[in-house]
């Protein structure tokens, strides 16, 4: 009889066991309203009618929905007009992020790091960073390290480092083209030159364009490897088809020199045109050059010293050497003696020598009213425009 009411036991229990999971199945396929709700609102939003998403999402915020606070957010930020409300905005990010969302963690990151619709907060951008990485998003652990880089702090290239090696090791081709870096210095991380090259080529073959320009430079430099022109004209190339401004500038080099690849003025100037049109100093100082001499397009000396000119308001020297031949010669500018010193003593502050003579010659035919003013507007150009150090 007790084994009857043990196994009677036992049939009841399974049976209330199966009950409960039965029902426990039926309720886990019971739709969310929440989450019916925000698909609504997703749906409206994704259609463009941002008036329904938002009554959708409103209530669904107050009631704490993190992904609604979010989106809220977001639709605050997009609205155009007197219907743009940062505050607002700013207000429901919060919200969400506090309820632990990433995505608003990072978003409202990204917000005070730029101080894009609030006011810059590095400290406050870094917490959110943080707490978003802690949750193993990438793109805020690449975003955190950056920072770190940047910050005044004894530890900041071991945090930093550390980060990178987080995101890197998730695929962000930043964060590897970083960390590469970092292995190449040695900064934050032991030194590992073979390391950089492995972080590189994974970032480079991901697309990585800076990633692609760096390789390119260790290939040229032979460093950690075997020199190799060609294969960075290779790497700079496809770099430089991807908008890089450096790249664009050392493909130019390529086609100008004949050693990479053959010579080709027309090319060069096309890539070195590219270059300078990105503000590339070195870029609009060889842009100038083929201008003034016809080297791959017309002769213009008014736009050839143009080019002179910009390269020589950011320190470029060589530059400044050229803009005081042309003021010296009257090429493509007025004739003009005090100036052209002026520039050759800034350029010869920086040691060149051609400067140096230029600037003695022209000194000895200015006239003894014109030599202290040259010597104060020399004086000027050198506060003005310091010296800039080529690549």
């Amino acid at each position: 009889m007790r084994t009857v009411f043990i196994q009677f036991s036992l049939l009841i229990s399974l049976l209330f066991a199966f009950g409960n999971s039965s029902w426990a199945a039926q309720k886990a396929i019971v739709p969310d309203p929440q989450a019916q709700a925000y698909a609504k609102g997703l749906k409206a939003y994704k259609t463009g009618d941002l008036t329904t998403a938002l009554m959708i999402w409103y209530p669904l915020a107050h009631a704490g929905n993190a992904p609604a606070q979010f989106m809220l957010g977001e639709l605050y930020l997009q609205q155009k007009g007197d219907r743009h409300n940062p505050t607002e905005a700013i207000h429901w990010l919060d919200k969400a992020a506090n309820n632990k969302h990433i995505p608003a963690q990072l978003r409202l990151g990204k917000l005070y790091l730029l101080g894009n619709e609030v006011t810059k907060n590095i400290n406050r951008a870094i917490t959110l960073l943080s707490q978003a990485s802690r949750a193993n998003d990438t793109e805020a652990q690449y975003l955190l390290g950056s920072l770190y880089l940047e910050r005044d702090d004894p530890y900041k290239p071991l945090k930093a480092a550390y980060w990178f090696t987080k995101a890197a090791d998730k695929n962000h081709t930043g964060a590897q083209d970083q960390l590469a870096t970092m292995y190449l210095t040695g900064s934050g991380v032991k030194q590992n030159i073979s390391r950089a090259h492995e972080l590189y080529s994974k970032a480079a073959k991901a697309n990585h364009t800076q990633a692609m320009f760096n390789l390119g430079l260790l290939s040229l430099n032979g460093t950690g490897t075997k020199k190799d022109p060609a294969k960075a004209f290779d790497w700079f190339q496809k770099a430089a088809q991807q908008g890089h401004a450096e790249a664009q500038y050392h493909t130019g080099m390529a086609y100008k020199n004949g050693k990479q690849v053959k010579k080709d003025d027309q090319a060069a100037f096309n890539w070195f045109k590219k270059s300078a049109d990105q503000q590339h100093v070195d870029a609009n100082y060889e842009l100038g050059k083929m201008y003034v001499n016809g080297y791959g397009v017309k002769r213009n000396f008014p736009t050839g010293v143009s080019h002179f000119r910009m390269a020589a308001e950011k320190g470029h020297g060589s530059a400044q050497t050229e803009l005081g031949v042309a003021y010296t010669t009257g090429q493509g500018v007025t004739r003009d003696l005090v100036i052209a010193h002026a520039w050759f003593f800034s350029a010869a502050n920086q040691g060149l020598e051609q400067a140096q003579q230029h600037m003695r010659t022209i000194f000895n035919k200015l006239s003894v009213e014109d030599k202290k003013p040259a010597i104060k507007m020399g004086r000027q150009f050198i506060k003005q425009y310091g010296a800039y150090e080529p690549r």
